[in-house]
């Protein structure tokens, strides 16, 4: 547990020059990677916004779940399940600002349609792989959401 914590503190100290990933870094490379590493029977934890899930991580996400088991842990920002209110809203990554228009009825509409497909599509996934999913939100403390799931998690 104290390794979480310090995980978690590590995480909120980033600087976000620091925290460019390089762009041979993947899921998909990582999930080979504890393809090859994982010992039969192993409970492997993916933390992830599963945002960029494709074919490839399909793929290694079987290949993983045939002789271990998967947990599946969806890291989101409540922005990306529903817009705010109708006006002009800021976003920046640090670098660059952009506006979202949120007053358009039909964006507001295809981008609740976008959320909900995205979430069944995980949802669906982690039934295939018979797969516990939690959902935890960037609005939630990190380390101790992470030690309740750890503690309460079953086999």
């Amino acid at each position: 547990m104290q390794y979480i914590n310090f995980l978690s503190q590590f995480n909120q100290a980033l600087n976000i020059e620091d925290s460019k990933i390089p762009p041979s870094f993947s899921l998909d490379k990582a999930l080979i990677e504890a393809v090859r590493l994982a010992k039969p029977g192993t409970l492997i934890v993916i933390i992830s916004d599963f945002l960029h899930f494709n074919q490839e991580t399909e793929k290694a996400l079987k290949a993983l779940s045939r002789h271990n088991e998967l947990l599946f842990i969806r890291s989101y920002d409540p922005l990306e399940e529903e817009l705010p209110p109708p006006g002009l809203h800021p976003v920046s990554d640090g670098q660059q600002t952009l506006l979202i228009n949120s007053n358009s009825a039909q964006v507001r509409s295809d981008y609740s349609a976008w959320a909900t497909q995205h979430k069944n599509q995980l949802e669906e996934m982690s039934k295939r792989f018979k797969s516990l999913l939690i959902n935890l939100s960037t609005h939630q403390e990190t380390s101790h959401c992470l030690q309740e799931i750890l503690r309460n998690y079953s086999r």
